[in-house]
């Protein structure tokens, strides 16, 4: 029964992930406020049920955190915040799929190399072969130059900050937990969504002023989306605390759940958003769900 219930909260946390993702693409549509005011509007949302969310459902109304956790967790949260602006910007200029694949690979290769420089881990052979097939699988999906048509300006720009931020948010979890022996996580999840809504309101109202209040004035679609990427994120979320409790091996979680996601998140792509895969892309999207399981090895 145990090993059900496990397998069935790992599907779910790989369905929230999956839905997290495609909300926040169709709130970036929904948005009928300024543009500038989607990803702080969408931040402060987010952040704040993720946060009370664990603070309620995971600590019971319990918080004890010290001031590495603290500092680490208000600078996660900026990176948190700087990942919504990015998955807005990147949903409005270009491809849902292509942006998924990139920040999926920086939240596994940034935390990686950040472990090899300053930690000095060492990484075993197939986890060096995963990474040169990562790099193969970017050259493969591109080969015919059919994923990138039709993009927008400043979307490669975005693509890379996603990449980047993503990457710095799991690095910053892990020395998190390097430096307070494993303690303390469920404290570090809630200052860091709690830190990213308010200097997302810091950003409103320095961008405002006095008007601060409208910018959460949106339609109901957009409202919808917004609360909805809250919800599953705060469920991802809770089942993650939940299954690092139950699952002995957490590279073989992190391979299942990345891999899922990124084949997932380029199906819904194709249904949803009606991007079009080449023979290419999808060979790319194959090498790159196997370099996932390699590097997670």
């Amino acid at each position: 029964m145990g090993d059900v219930l496990t397998m069935v909260m790992l599907a779910g946390c790989i369905i929230c992930y999956v839905f997290q993702g495609l909300f926040g693409k169709l709130y970036a549509a929904a948005y009928d406020g300024q543009e500038s005011d989607a990803t702080p509007v969408y931040s402060c949302l987010y952040g704040v049920i993720v946060s009370v969310s664990v603070f309620a459902a995971v600590m019971g109304f319990r918080f004890s955190a010290s001031a590495g956790t603290w500092a680490l967790g208000v600078l996660n949260g900026l990176m948190l915040f700087l990942y919504n602006l990015g998955v807005i910007k990147a949903s409005l200029t270009g491809p849902f799929s292509i942006q998924s694949i990139f920040r999926l690979f920086g939240g596994v290769v940034v935390p990686m190399a950040f472990s090899v420089l300053f930690w000095q881990d060492a990484l075993s052979a197939v986890q060096v072969a995963g990474l040169v097939l990562m790099l193969v699988s970017f050259v493969v999906i591109n080969a015919d130059g059919a994923a990138f048509k039709g993009i927008r300006k400043g979307y490669i720009g975005w693509v890379a900050l996603l990449f980047t931020v993503n990457g710095a948010y799991g690095t910053l979890m892990a020395c998190q937990q390097r430096l307070t022996g494993a303690a303390e996580s469920n404290e570090m999840i809630v200052i860091t969504f709690l830190s990213s809504a308010v200097i997302s309101l810091i950003s409103l109202a320095f961008t405002r002023k006095g008007g601060t209040l409208k910018a959460f004035r949106m339609s109901k679609k957009a409202l919808l989306y917004a609360v909805g990427a809250g919800v599953v994120a705060a469920l991802a979320v809770v089942q993650l605390m939940l299954l690092l409790g139950r699952m002995e091996s957490l590279s073989v979680f992190y391979t299942v759940e990345n891999g899922m996601v990124l084949v997932l998140t380029v199906l819904f792509s194709a249904l949803m958003f009606k991007e079009k895969l080449s023979r290419n892309a999808i060979a790319g999207i194959a090498l790159a769900v196997i370099s996932l399981a390699m590097l997670s090895m």
